[in-house]
């Protein structure tokens, strides 16, 4: 039981890293592979899909904008 508690407890801040990097202006780390893959690992691909959109609604950036494109288009591949 602990074991669960503390992933809940690991995916709550991983779910909230992505917008502490933004309002600490570091959004170069949201691009960091190890990031997005212990994302991609932790998460539900749909739950990234609407970080990174949400993330493009706060922050008109190109490179978010491809990036949240890029998993939306990778969802087919990934059933």
């Amino acid at each position: 039981m602990l074991i669960l508690q503390q992933f809940v407890i690991i995916l709550h801040k991983l779910s909230e890293l992505l917008f502490q990097l933004i309002y600490s202006q570091r959004e170069d780390d949201l691009f960091n592979y190890d990031f997005i893959h212990s994302k991609l690992l932790a998460m539900p691909l749909n739950n990234c899909i609407f970080d990174y959109k949400t993330l493009f609604e706060f922050n008109y950036d190109k490179e978010v904008k491809l990036m949240s494109d890029a998993f939306r288009l990778s969802s087919s591949v990934q059933k």
